[in-house]
């Protein structure tokens, strides 16, 4: 989780990285779920100064890789 203030605005992301070879609703259901229980990864998610975001992932390897990005 990182989180720091960029020129006029904010940027933050979310890393994860998790075991799986397919990328399904459960794993981002999981994902979510992860997310939410860390502080950080949750204070990045429901800051209301954050109004934009996008997600990549990758599956490689035997491991599903998300990053979720997030701005003003």
């Amino acid at each position: 989780m990182i989180q720091e203030k960029m020129g006029l605005g904010y940027v933050a992301e979310n890393c994860y990285k998790f075991p799986g070879t397919r990328y399904t609703r459960h794993k981002a259901h999981g994902m979510l779920k992860g997310w939410m229980k860390s502080p950080g990864h949750r204070a990045n998610i429901v800051n209301p100064q954050m109004r934009r975001t996008g997600i990549g992932i990758r599956v490689s390897r035997g491991y599903i890789y998300a990053v979720q990005i997030f701005t003003n």
